[in-house]
Order: C-alpha cells, then structure tokens, then sequence
C-alpha cells in the first residue's frame, strides 16, 4: 500500500504580503488592502470578511508564523530577555519613586510570566422586567438569609412574607424600569 505524500504547504505571494504587513501592523485591513490591491473598490464590510477570511488561510499562517519568528530572532526576544528589561524599569522606577511605573512593570512581568489572564464581561446587559424579577427571585432562593436585609419582609406569617416579597419585586422592578 503506497502512502501518500506529504504536501507542504507554500505561501503565495500575496499570502506573504498580507502576512508581512500583518506582523508589522497588526491591522487584518491593512494588510488585505496591501496585498489585494484589486479589491479596495469593494464595500467595507465585504472588504473586512474578505480580511478576516485571509487571516484564517493556512498559507497565510505559516507566512504568519515563519515572519513572527524571525522578529523575534531579530530582535533576541525572550520571555527570560523581556522579564528582565521589565525588572530593570521596576527598579529604576523604584528607586526614582515613580511607584505608579514600577506597579506597573510589576504587573506586567506578572502578565508575561502568565499569572494575569485579562477579562472583559459585559456587565451592562438590558434584562426585561421580567427578567428582572426571576433573577431577583432566584437570588432570594439563593440567599435566603438576604431577605432579613430587607426591612419590608420582617415578621408575619410566611403567607404575608411571601405577598410582602412579591409587592418588593414589583416596587423593583418598576424603579428600574422607570
């Protein structure tokens, strides 16, 4: 049984361009726009998929790949290099009572070791008052404790509790969809 040849993957030309604008740059656009000169006609929005999709080619990757690493030869980038130079501002920063720049080298050396991963979570989601209400429920379910916090919902009956606990997420409800 013959095995099959391996392929080797050879970027095109374009493929090189867009990939040595893209590392010099970092703009997907840029670098489509300088390696597909026939497409600046085109709408923005196809102009950007068309990028975006460049950006995902194999061959445009291991142009991606091949330029990023002979940057970084180029340059001698370490991690071991680039934790050190940070360490040198710290303590200059330091010594020179800048403690804000020595922060933050500080917290960076700590994002290059891999200690910080950044986040970003959208905390501003328009919820219905619906919504609202059974995420409020569902807290107080949650957390029963929570509710002697709230002043409305002392003493009586648990049947009283209860009506009283519903007129709170109404109240709630109607304040912030007011």
């Amino acid at each position: 049984m013959a095995r099959k040849k391996e392929k080797t993957l050879v970027p095109t030309d374009p493929q090189w361009t867009f990939a040595s604008v893209y590392v010099r740059t970092q703009s997907v656009l840029e670098a489509f726009k300088a390696a597909y000169p026939k497409h600046t006609g085109k709408p923005m929005h196809r102009i950007r998929m068309m990028a975006k999709r460049q950006l995902t080619q194999q061959g445009t990757q291991i142009a991606i790949k091949e330029l990023t690493n002979d940057v970084r030869t180029a340059e001698k980038l370490t991690v071991e290099g680039h934790m050190a130079e940070l360490r040198k501002i710290r303590d200059a920063a330091f010594a020179d009572g800048k403690y804000s720049v020595a922060r933050q080298a500080e917290v960076d050396r700590g994002k290059c070791a891999g200690f910080y991963v950044e986040r970003s979570m959208n905390m501003n989601v328009i919820t219905s008052p619906q919504e609202l209400k059974l995420q409020f429920e569902a807290l107080l379910e949650q957390y029963p404790q929570a509710s002697k916090f709230l002043p409305q919902l002392g003493g009586g009956t648990s049947q009283d509790q209860e009506q009283n606990r519903l007129e709170i997420i109404e109240q709630t409800v109607e304040e912030v969809d007011a």
